[in-house]
């Protein structure tokens, strides 16, 4: 028995494809991986990607939590069988001269015919269709009914066969690009660095004025004179401190990186996010004069132009000292209070030309910042010694360290004077 769903035809180069919707129900029974064709071994040798279990879980995780779900096509190939196409004959309008077809119309409306014995196998969508195949395994009554697009290609035999669709396998996944950092800061209404992020530039005079360059970059170029960091910057700023500061203080469980970009909070949830983040860049000003200046003064391009210089400047008028910055008070508030931990780090050196930043994240001769996560780990590990906690790696150890970025013998050195006493 043939089954006919509503299709349109359409064509491209010299491929003919088929556009029509099925049931998600019907996309996990009836849809399969190639690997999964044993049967058929020149469909074995279709060249297919690792499929990513933990991106299928994710992706079956928004199918049953998110009401406001919605996908974009599969690319299906199909082998086998006898798919059948039924175009309209004649659609003839009620009144002469009221309906004029474009040309083709006529052809590219129908009916697509399946057998049930064809072998569908996904070309494009694949860990779409794990996800599919997981969230209806767990409830198939939640979602089977939902409808997506599905865009069948036919798939020729023989070597020649393969050949052909394992080339459109390839164009249609290494053309597939990710979505780009901008766009999520600018449109993700899950993601909840991304929302704070917003309401930060839109709400708060310490963002809303110019401080914030739209870059796709974490860094500023040296014609910048006007921003304080950019927009990407500020979105790496909110992870550190909605992961590693936020649960700490308000004593909630530590999510995922996935979870707090893909699984939307509630709106009293974000707007607790929002104000700690306010109180994080307060306690910030606070701490620091110069951040003051550009948070609160009446000129903030003004305060950019004094404390960002060629020959160095505030480490806090850079975005990875901003980012720095906040790594270290991350580490400070396993153990100690928000407050606290700002009067201590007030106390910190800022300039760049000086110890610990000259020469390891600050190059004194090329007067540029490094972009190493490695060097901002040392000066983050002297910080913390300065502030007299217990040096990591050991104090000897991380004289070596800093020995070798100064180019001197580590009998030579020491490391730089604590402001903090340990206890």
């Amino acid at each position: 028995m043939t089954t006919l769903s509503p299709a349109l035809r359409a064509g491209m180069g010299d491929w003919v494809y088929y556009v029509t919707t099925m049931r998600l129900s019907e996309v996990a029974e009836k849809i399969n991986y190639a690997h999964e064709l044993h049967s058929n071994q020149a469909l074995n040798e279709l060249i297919q990607r690792q499929l990513n279990k933990s991106r299928g879980k994710k992706i079956a995780r928004y199918l049953l939590k998110e009401e406001q779900r919605f996908f974009n096509s599969m690319v299906v190939g199909v082998y086998g069988g006898d798919p059948s196409w039924y175009d309209f004959a004649e659609i003839v309008p009620e009144r002469p001269g009221e309906l004029v077809l474009p040309s083709g119309a006529k052809d590219s409306f129908g009916f697509l015919g399946f057998t049930g014995k064809e072998k569908l196998f996904a070309l494009d969508g694949q860990h779409r269709l794990s996800g599919i195949k997981q969230a209806i395994k767990e409830n198939s009554s939640e979602i089977g009914d939902d409808q997506i697009t599905v865009i069948f290609v036919g798939h020729h035999k023989g070597e020649e066969g393969l050949q052909r669709t394992r080339r459109l396998f390839t164009v249609l996944n290494k053309t597939a690009k990710p979505v780009l950092k901008g766009d999520i800061i600018a449109l993700d209404e899950d993601d909840i660095m991304a929302i704070c992020v917003r309401r930060l530039l839109d709400r708060c005079p310490f963002f809303n004025r110019g401080q914030v360059a739209m870059r796709l970059q974490n860094s500023l170029p040296p014609s910048d004179k006007t921003s304080w960091t950019t927009i990407t910057m500020m979105y790496d700023i909110l992870t550190v401190i909605f992961r590693h500061i936020y649960p700490q203080y308000h004593e909630v469980p530590w999510k995922t990186l996935d979870e707090m970009k893909h699984e939307r909070p509630s709106e009293e949830v974000i707007d607790s996010h929002y104000e700690f983040a306010e109180r994080y860049f307060q306690l910030l000003a606070d701490a620091f004069s110069e951040v003051a200046e550009v948070f609160s003064g009446k000129t903030p391009a003004k305060a950019v132009e004094k404390h960002r210089v060629d020959t160095g400047g505030s480490v806090l008028f850079r975005p990875l000292g901003q980012r720095m910055y906040a790594q270290l008070v991350a580490e400070l508030s396993k153990s100690y209070e928000l407050d606290n931990i700002f009067e201590w780090i007030g106390l910190l050196p800022t300039q760049l030309d000086n110890p610990p930043y000259a020469d390891v994240i600050w190059d004194t001769g090329t007067h540029t910042m490094t972009s190493s996560k490695t060097d901002a780990a040392i000066v983050r590990n002297l910080l913390l010694y300065m502030l007299g906690e217990e040096a990591r790696p050991t104090p000897d150890a991380l004289k070596i360290k800093y020995a070798q970025y100064l180019g001197q013998n580590d009998d030579d050195i020491e490391l730089p004077t604590p402001v903090v006493a340990s206890e």
